[in-house]
């Protein structure tokens, strides 16, 4: 039926994105050691990428019965960006929420602007990672201490890669742990 169509398709598309962010991910490790990793940074609109990277992880997500929810606090944020990797920022951080809080019930992202600073606020409703650890989930090829047996499958790269996108574009990504 069109409905079940459309929903494969969707799925496709999302888990065709989810594998080229992988092959990206190892295809980019090798430029950054070699000092040849060039971004094309061009005027954008980075609400617009949260926008259109969410809808192209939403149908993932969904069938981790984990939903996407964007919660828009802002219309157009002009910046110089380079949106191919801040989606690959993005579908890393994503994929990570996805793997390890499965059954967290739902993924909300958070936008919001103050003064010059735009926040992308990433939150699941899974175990969380220990303080002690939040700071090395960003190292190359580390995964926290409850999933090095490899019940969950990752090399421990995406996280790395995609806070060395966002600090290339002059952001911080960081772990922390909610107020609430």
């Amino acid at each position: 039926p069109p409905q079940k169509q459309r929903e494969y398709f969707a799925l496709l598309a999302g888990e065709s994105a989810r594998l080229s962010m992988l092959i990206e991910n190892v295809l980019d490790l090798g430029q950054m050691e070699r000092g040849e990793r060039a971004y094309d940074l061009r005027p954008g609109d980075v609400a617009d990428v949260v926008r259109e990277t969410g809808k192209l992880f939403a149908p993932l997500a969904q069938r981790a019965d984990m939903p996407l929810s964007l919660h828009e606090g802002t219309g157009e944020v002009q910046a110089t960006i380079d949106r191919g990797a801040l989606q690959q920022a993005l579908l890393a951080v994503f994929e990570n929420a996805r793997k390890y809080a499965a059954g967290g019930g739902r993924l909300d992202v958070t936008t919001a602007v103050d003064g010059t600073s735009f926040t992308i606020d990433v939150r699941d409703l899974g175990p969380g990672v220990p303080a002690a650890e939040r700071e090395a989930v960003f190292e190359r090829f580390r995964r926290g201490s409850a999933h090095r047996h490899g019940s969950i499958p990752g090399v421990g790269l995406g996280l790395f890669l995609a806070r060395s996108i966002v600090q290339r574009h002059g952001g911080e990504l960081s772990c922390v742990a909610p107020a609430d």
